[in-house]
């Protein structure tokens, strides 16, 4: 496959690396939420929330980055057991985990409840522990807006036709 793409012109090597031609990245879609009567870019509430909440969104940043260390997260999941680590996490709900870990601000349990709901059909009540953390840590981590550390990666795709 890498050598397809290279033989299309759609990888090469730049300075040592290997870079994509970004006319055929695909970045995640952004979404908007309205919160606190304006619109903002994200679905994380972020627009006049206190310290608190930033530091509830920090806390939970840095258990999903600590599990992503901890054992591996894949897609698709059902090829791979489980790591002990995610084992324990599978046996409690999502709910239990943010309590033990003090995760108790709205802003924050509204937004993974909608994440669980999105991809489980289930909230936070009902999903494991290790669903709601496997959300995060087979993707892309859990990035506080403002506190991100590097761009997330663009999905290759094929050229888009246009209308003539």
């Amino acid at each position: 496959m890498q050598d397809l793409l290279e033989e299309l012109g759609l990888r090469r090597r730049v300075a040592g690396r290997w870079e994509i031609d970004e006319r055929h990245l695909c970045h995640s879609p952004q979404e908007r939420l309205f919160f606190n009567g304006e619109w903002q870019d994200g679905l994380l509430p972020m627009h006049g929330v206190g310290a608190a909440t930033l530091a509830q969104y920090q806390k939970f940043s840095a258990l999903v980055a600590q599990a992503r260390q901890a054992s591996r997260w894949r897609i698709p999941a059902s090829k791979w057991p489980l790591a002990q680590e995610q084992q324990a996490l599978a046996a409690i709900t999502f709910i239990a985990y943010l309590n033990q870990n003090g995760l108790t601000d709205p802003h924050l349990r509204w937004y993974l409840d909608y994440c669980c709901r999105d991809d489980y059909g289930a909230g936070v009540a009902t999903v494991s522990a290790w669903a709601g953390i496997h959300y995060f840590a087979s993707r892309h981590g859990f990035t506080v807006p403002g506190q991100e550390n590097a761009e997330r990666e663009g999905v290759l795709t094929g050229p888009r036709a246009t209308a003539g």
